[in-house]
């Protein structure tokens, strides 16, 4: 059995890109410019209308206008420098948003079954539970104090469902490097400041078949140098 993830196209293969206006664009965080006290004051006044948006997954800062429609190459080109953002006019460009991208190809509603594999303490998870209102999260994470800060939050989201055990291309025991900084925990890669940890290691093949899962629609993997055993894992 081959639990199959869905293969999106290259964001850069296809230049085209529905329209999007600030009136219907969703705006995940507000936030008003402060510009510098030296920027001319028309620049100012044209910044009251701008709200930021900030993408989850890249953290590139985006500027929406909600009006200013007659602004200038000039004064875009200063307020870009003065932010370090970009400002897109009536259209976000395709690849600039994953999550806009997924829904323009295939509806973001067909996405139902979600795999966070290296869940961590679940900050993708909380990307995904709100980018994803239909789908099902499974969250796996293998080492203790990470699990126990997931296994929290699954608590309050009943479509996040947390393990505590990882993937890989076969199961059983490893020992994994944790670090302080629990993003460079890895079964790979030992730092100076780490100390070992056993932990469970499943199949996402085994996964799916224990649990009645036949498709896999968005699979993250984030595991320090041990994708490939993972995606290893997903052929039965």
């Amino acid at each position: 059995m081959t639990c199959g993830a869905r293969i999106v196209p290259s964001c850069r293969a296809n230049q085209s890109s529905s329209k999007l206006t600030p009136a219907t664009a969703e705006i995940r965080e507000h936030r008003k410019p402060v510009p510098p006290e030296n920027m001319p004051v028309a620049t100012r006044s044209w910044l009251e209308y701008a709200t930021f948006k900030m993408s989850s997954e890249s953290r590139n800062r985006r500027l929406l206008m909600n009006k200013g429609r007659g602004i200038t190459p000039r004064l875009k080109s200063s307020i870009e420098s003065a932010f370090q953002c970009r400002i897109y006019r009536g259209s976000i460009p395709h690849g600039t948003d994953l999550f806009m991208d997924l829904g323009q190809s295939f509806g973001i509603e067909s996405f139902r079954t979600v795999f966070d594999i290296g869940a961590n303490i679940g900050q993708s998870s909380q990307t995904y539970l709100e980018r994803f209102p239909a789908a099902d999260i499974y969250a796996f994470e293998p080492v203790s104090t990470s699990y126990s800060k997931l296994m929290a939050l699954s608590v309050a989201n009943t479509r996040l469902h947390a393990f505590g055990f990882g993937m890989g291309k076969a199961p059983g025991a490893f020992p994994i490097h944790v670090n302080p900084n629990s993003k460079r925990n890895s079964l790979h890669h030992a730092y100076a400041e780490s100390h070992l940890e056993t932990i469970q290691i499943n199949t996402t093949a085994a996964f799916c078949t224990e649990n009645g899962i036949d498709r896999i629609d968005f699979m993250k993997i984030d595991t320090e140098g041990y994708e490939l055993e993972v995606l290893e894992g997903a052929i039965e």
